[in-house]
């Protein structure tokens, strides 16, 4: 279990030189950035065991959300 964490924690590290200019390119602010990593680290920690690439599925995951996140933004503002 705790290696498991350790992965997760690892992968979200790797991730992080990409993610501020996703957030930044997606105009995401700091509070949604969190429960961004925190929903997709959550979701990570449950797949762990049955994903081929960890680091891509949680990639992919953080931009669909920042991409839903600012097209319901889009939305609002129309």
């Amino acid at each position: 279990m705790a290696k498991d964490r350790d992965d997760v924690t690892a992968a979200l590290e790797r991730l992080a030189p990409v993610l501020g200019p996703v957030f930044a390119a997606y105009q995401i602010p700091a509070e949604a950035q969190r429960e961004i990593v925190d929903e997709a680290r959550h979701i990570l920690f449950a797949k762990w065991p049955q994903l081929a690439q960890p680091d891509a599925w949680l990639l992919r995951r953080i931009l669909d959300r920042c991409h839903a996140l600012a097209e319901d933004d889009d939305l609002t503002e129309a």
